[in-house]
């Protein structure tokens, strides 16, 4: 018994390593330059949208305003471009954080 808790803790740990390097890799640095274009899939906010909400709690992100926009399955686009639907100040990966395009573009 005790072989086998141990033999599934260590993938568990070894998973939650990997996650946690993955999100603290996938925030940028203090003072980046300008905000990340994307085109995501969904964008909402924490406290309108229960999806984003349960996205965001289940990876442990505290997202200081709920009403701001935040965008969930996001893929990089130029920015300019017409799929260009959110612009993000911190991308967790599979949720990011920031705000509505002007004109496709992020500033």
């Amino acid at each position: 018994m005790q072989k086998t808790a141990h033999r599934l803790a260590a993938p568990t740990a070894a998973a939650a390593l990997a996650l946690g390097a993955a999100l603290v890799s996938a925030t940028p640095a203090a003072g980046a330059a300008a905000p990340e274009p994307l085109r995501c899939e969904r964008v909402g906010a924490v406290a309108e949208d229960p999806a984003i909400a349960t996205v965001a709690r289940l990876l442990g992100i505290a997202v200081e305003d709920v009403s701001g926009p935040v965008g969930v399955s996001c893929t990089d686009a130029r920015d300019g471009d017409a799929a260009v639907n959110f612009c993000a100040t911190r991308n967790y990966g599979v949720l990011a954080v920031g705000h509505r395009p002007e004109g496709h573009r992020c500033r």
